[in-house]
């Protein structure tokens, strides 16, 4: 009988009404969900909170990734899960024979963008193993510096870093990027003056302006005819 009752109750009580001053949610005893409350649970809980839950956006996978742990435990468990790309390479190329020399510099997206020309000015080779075609002009902007590149059989490094700006490596494998970096350090591209004014002569402002002037030449003629 008071099931019966409290279900009455229930029904002609109104909806919630969501407005710009004025919120109304069901009362703690009753078994109603409230919008913010993902079922189950203690009674009335996250009703205090559905409010703010309704006019929140839906989370990004980056927020949702980072709620899944903090502190110093949840950044080891991180770190188990997904170990730094950067020391698996350098643990692969000592796997496969400690061949490559030199000292690696901090990663791209870790170094300031005031101070990323000059560290790749001052390097050896950049070593590039990207599978994404969106980071050719990476390559583009390390041989502007006269700083060949390392990089794997993906399009587009063919085009960008053709005529001796770096080397590809034959496979996607590590056997093959490792050697392409002995061929890069021993002299299979061009010197490093030589190889900025190539670059300059091929992707600089020059080179692009009149690329695109042709290009806005071709688009107009084609919207007069």
């Amino acid at each position: 009988m008071r099931r019966r009752r409290r279900a009455d109750a229930d029904a002609r009580r109104s909806p919630p009404r969501i407005g710009p001053r004025r919120v109304r949610l069901p009362s703690s005893g009753s078994r109603r969900r409230c919008p913010g409350r993902a079922g189950g649970g203690a009674r009335g809980r996250g009703a205090a909170t559905a409010p703010r839950r309704l006019r929140r956006p839906p989370a990004s996978p980056q927020e949702r990734r980072g709620r899944r742990g903090s502190g110093r435990r949840g950044r080891r468990e991180e770190r188990r899960r997904r170990p730094h790309a950067r020391g698996s390479q350098r643990r692969e190329v000592r796997r496969v024979g400690g061949r490559s020399r030199g000292r690696p510099r901090p990663d791209a997206d870790r170094t300031p963008t005031g101070s990323r020309c000059p560290r790749t000015d001052a390097s050896d080779a950049l070593l590039l193993p990207s599978l994404y075609e969106e980071w050719g002009y990476a390559g583009a902007e390390s041989a502007l510096c006269g700083t060949p590149v390392v990089t794997l059989p993906v399009y587009p490094f063919e085009d960008v870093i053709a005529g001796g700006l770096g080397v590809i490596a034959g496979r996607l494998d590590t056997e093959a990027y490792v050697d392409a970096i002995e061929r890069a350090l021993s002299g299979a591209c061009l010197p490093r003056v030589e190889l900025a004014a190539e670059a300059e002569r091929r992707f600089g402002a020059d080179a692009m302006s009149q690329r695109l002037t042709e290009i806005w030449h071709a688009t107009l003629a084609g919207n007069t005819t």
